[in-house]
Formats: structure tokens, sequence, C-alpha cells
């Protein structure tokens, strides 16, 4: 029995220090906030809205920053200037005779200098809508950025 318990605690302490048990890591960049993520999620079994960062290099290998979690409400966030990233909207939902269900929604973003940007999530009722756009740095006008998925991706070198 001792040699059970000694056992059992010495996995449970691997998988502690490894990191196994924790949660996804928080989005830290620190900066000027150039990005808002407006949220809104109305309906039944809708649980809550993450965003998934990451940085992708000149080969297309996109590298995870850390998540954050979305509340029904504008989150400010840093994004590094002159930097592709790669935008990862996840939507958990469950529902009695539905199950559990995850929706996600990917875009890729080249962070322009002195720009700011909003990053739209609405869910209502099953129906879904997702929208990023880009604010002047002179004159402060949006204007939509088209939502590219990481297929788009092409390698510089």
């Amino acid at each position: 029995m001792r040699r059970f318990f000694l056992g059992f605690a010495a996995i449970v302490a691997i998988v502690w220090l490894s990191g196994c048990g924790n949660g996804p890591t928080p989005y830290t960049f620190t900066g000027k906030s150039n990005l808002s993520v407006h949220n809104r999620m109305e309906g039944s079994g809708v649980q809550r809205g993450y965003l998934g960062v990451y940085f992708v290099d000149k080969n297309c290998q996109a590298y995870e920053q850390g998540v954050i979690k979305l509340n029904d409400d504008v989150t400010d966030l840093s994004l590094p200037e002159n930097q592709l990233v790669y935008l990862v909207y996840t939507l958990n939902q469950s529902g009695f005779l539905q199950g559990r269900s995850t929706l996600k929604q990917g875009s890729l973003l080249y962070v322009r200098q002195g720009a700011s940007y909003e990053y739209r999530f609405t869910y209502i009722d099953d129906l879904y809508e997702a929208s990023l756009h880009e604010k002047e740095p002179k004159s402060g006008k949006l204007r939509e950025v088209q939502m590219r998925d990481f297929s788009a991706c092409t390698p510089t070198n």
C-alpha cells in the first residue's frame, strides 16, 4: 500500500512540475494598446470566448504567445508592431441536446506601425459574426481588413 502511495505521489509531482495540470498561458505582451477586442455572446449554452495570439515568423511558423479570456465587453491588448500575428478566436459552448461544441475563427494580421485595430466577435442565438478593422494612424478612419486563414501565409526569405 505504501509503495502504491509513493508511486502515485511521484506521478502527481511529475505532472505538476511539468506543467501538464496548468491551463493555457495568459498573453502578456506589454506596450501601447493597439488591439481592441469587442466580444458579445448571447444565447443558450454559451460558456466563454478566448483569443489565442501567435507570432508568425518569415517561414510561416506560428509560435503561441498566450491566450486571453474574453468577457462580454471590450478587451484591450498590445501586439508588436511590424509583426505578422495569427489571432484565433475560440468559443466554447454546450447545450442540453447538442452536447459540447467549439467554434474557431482565425485570421492573419500584419500589425502596421502606429495603426490600431478592432476585432469584433458577436454570437447571438447560434448566429456568429467576426470582423477586423484597422484604424488609420493619421486620419483615424476605419477600414475593414480581410480575414485571412493561416493557409494564406507565404514564406519570405
